[in-house]
């Protein structure tokens, strides 16, 4: 008896088994497996459902894009209301993101003419990865444009395509340029090259500098230097930028003239000049005091008067030595 029962408790194991497997190949039977393909988007983990059924489907990520959905390989779009009878993979679709890149025209030291973007810098927008419209050429006074490069020094191709925000910077060339320095000389002259005496011609080119001249002369006149119309001292290191004109600024020399009294037959009475003879001296082109008049017996003293004949004019600016004589009349 205790034999029998243990071969119909065998029994009963094995059908156990045998009905678990059944169910565990039905269940099996009955599952489906979907893949994800994102296309460039992160990563999805497969998914395993009931067959026949339906499944929320993940919304997945991708920079610069916007997610529109999942797709069977041969384009038939796929949702959360899809029966799943089948195996399947799922392609994800994107939608490119709208863009807008800013591209900075930098003039450097010119200006745009045509658009006003700070008079030196231009801004453009491109929209989707586009191309840049070439603006019209800025100008420089004194120098040649020769295009648009990048920030590091490459020239800009205008088929680019643009893909982030750029500063595109105008690259110039110097125009041969002849500028003319004209030296004053202010009452003075040139001794060494000949401008029309009083004035002399230089041309430097390229704002190149100017070359100092020999120091002009002027009688009566110490040359102190040249100096610009508004009274600045120049300097010779200045590159030359535009036509100017350089003065000559003088000094006047420290002069002294003689200035002689002659009686002419009288005496000087209160300054002892040999009796008949009085001696003044004036300093820097300046005037004479009239003396005392002088006196002679039986005469009066009509005035001084120059060797040539003239009255003088004790307001007169002594620039040279003088005599004068005194002139008398018979009382």
């Amino acid at each position: 008896m205790k034999k029998k029962l243990i071969i119909i408790g065998a029994v009963i194991v094995v059908i156990i088994i045998i009905v678990i497997a059944i169910l565990q190949f039905t269940k099996r039977e009955n599952k489906v497996t979907i893949t994800f393909d994102t296309n460039g988007g992160q990563h999805e983990s497969a998914l395993e459902i009931n067959k026949g059924t339906t499944t929320h489907l993940p919304e997945v990520e991708r920079e610069g894009y916007t997610f529109i959905g999942w797709y069977t390989e041969d384009g038939k779009e796929i949702d959360s209301k899809t029966v799943i009878t089948s195996n399947i993979k799922l392609v994800a679709k994107w939608q490119k993101n709208e863009t807008r890149y800013q591209v900075t025209f930098d003039a450097n030291g010119g200006a745009h003419t045509t658009m006003d973007g700070g008079n030196n810098v231009l801004v453009q927008f491109t929209e989707n990865n586009g191309t840049v419209l070439k603006p019209v050429d800025p100008e420089r006074t004194g120098y040649n444009f020769i295009g648009w490069y990048t920030e590091d020094g490459k020239v800009f191709d205008f088929k680019t395509v643009i893909a982030s925000n750029i500063k595109l910077v105008a690259k110039w060339q110097k125009k041969e340029t002849r500028y003319q320095v004209t030296f004053d000389a202010n009452g003075g002259a040139h001794t060494t090259m000949d401008g029309g005496n009083n004035v002399l011609v230089q041309f430097t080119e390229n704002n190149g500098t100017v070359l100092k001249p020999v120091d002009p002369e002027r009688t009566g006149y110490n040359f102190i230097g040249w100096y610009t119309e508004d009274g600045k001292v120049f300097d010779f290191k200045t590159v030359i930028a535009s036509n100017i004109k350089l003065v000559a600024k003088w000094q006047r020399k420290e002069t002294r003239y003689q200035v002689t009294f002659d009686a002419n037959g009288g005496a000087h009475t209160t300054m002892d000049g040999g009796n008949n003879v009085l001696v003044q001296f004036t300093e820097n082109n300046g005037t004479v005091l009239k003396p005392v008049d002088p006196e002679r017996a039986g005469y009066n003293f009509i005035g001084w008067y120059t060797e040539d004949g003239k009255v003088f004019n004790f307001n007169t600016v002594i620039t040279s030595n003088i005599k004068l004589v005194a002139k008398w009349q018979r009382k």
